[in-house]
């Protein structure tokens, strides 16, 4: 745990402030509905993550011969290297969130600090690992101007993506500034059962789109941004 202690983005806020400034989060369902609703998923992503270990000979064979054929530059197969470490990280990023409930809920109750803190650094640090992966799979190169910013005063985050690894690149880049970000994603994301442990502890919210009364989406939206300190923002996928 003290690893993930360590890396966590701003210790500023392992005191719990930031619980008292907006409340402590209200995840989505009941206790036994989030249990059931994480159990579920997790099975998914590990039987994923087995089967794509099982079938690696093959998978590589038929990704070779797509590259091959297709003139591709090895795409496919990166891309399934890719996939097989995002399922990795995320059952990771699971066995330590169980361990965190187990070992530290209780004493969450009247100390959120080092919960919090817990889970941010590993939020961090699977975003971290995705992130740097992914740029030496596909060879890519992150060049950024202006993050300096992130550091000095609060700031709402609006982005666009395209793909997984996109939607991973803010909270990387604003991490590496020490900034702490409260977090506005679709609810559809709850079935993914590493976002939904952390985002059920650390400050954000599943907003549910499409729907004809918004009063209370907008209200939970809104009640993130009470108290931004210097190195906080909110980060909203419009």
């Amino acid at each position: 745990m003290a690893f993930f202690d360590r890396i966590a983005a701003n210790p500023v806020k392992e005191s719990g402030q930031i619980y008292e400034s907006i409340g402590q989060p209200r995840p989505d369902g009941t206790y036994f509905q989030r249990l059931g609703r994480r159990a579920l998923w997790w099975s998914v992503y590990a039987l994923a993550l087995a089967l794509l270990i099982v079938l690696l000979p093959i998978l590589v064979l038929a990704t070779g011969i797509a590259d091959i054929f297709m003139r591709t530059q090895g795409a496919f197969t990166r891309a399934l290297f890719f996939f097989i470490a995002y399922f990795a990280l995320e059952n990771c990023g699971m066995v330590m969130c169980t361990i965190y409930f187990f070992t530290g809920r209780l004493q969450a109750r009247t100390n959120p600090g080092p919960y919090y803190r817990r889970h941010l650094g590993v939020q961090a640090w699977i975003v971290r690992s995705i992130i740097n992966i992914s740029m030496f799979l596909f060879r890519a190169r992150l060049e950024v101007e202006g993050d300096e910013d992130f550091a000095r005063k609060p700031f709402i985050l609006f982005v666009r993506h395209s793909s997984v690894a996109d939607t991973l690149l803010p909270l990387y880049i604003v991490h590496r500034r020490g900034a702490n970000l409260r977090v506005v994603i679709k609810r559809e994301l709850l079935r993914d059962p590493f976002i939904d442990s952390v985002m059920g502890v650390l400050p954000g919210y599943f907003v549910r789109r499409g729907i004809e009364d918004n009063t209370h989406e907008l209200e939970r939206v809104g009640n993130l941004m009470k108290n931004l300190g210097p190195k906080e923002g909110i980060f909203i996928y419009p």
